[in-house]
């Protein structure tokens, strides 16, 4: 199966997931709402610098993966 890919726009339940983990690891204090907007792209950005992978706020296979993984926060 291919991982989803998001970018700001995007929307539906796989975007209210990406929200729900987001949410529960501290980087996404919005409303789960299924809208990839600007507050959803800022906190996959702060994810995926915590993960030490690219921050550009799109959600792809390799961010995909980290958000389905024990997360190992990098300070």
């Amino acid at each position: 199966m291919k991982a989803p890919f998001f970018t700001p726009g995007s929307r539906g339940q796989p975007v209210r997931d990406v929200q729900t983990v987001l949410q529960s690891l501290g980087f996404y204090n919005g409303a789960i709402d299924g809208i990839y907007g600007p507050r959803t792209a800022s906190a996959v950005a702060a994810f995926q610098r915590s993960q030490r992978l690219v921050g550009d706020g799109r959600v792809g296979a390799l961010t995909w993966q980290a958000l389905r993984t024990p997360v190992r926060r990098r300070f």
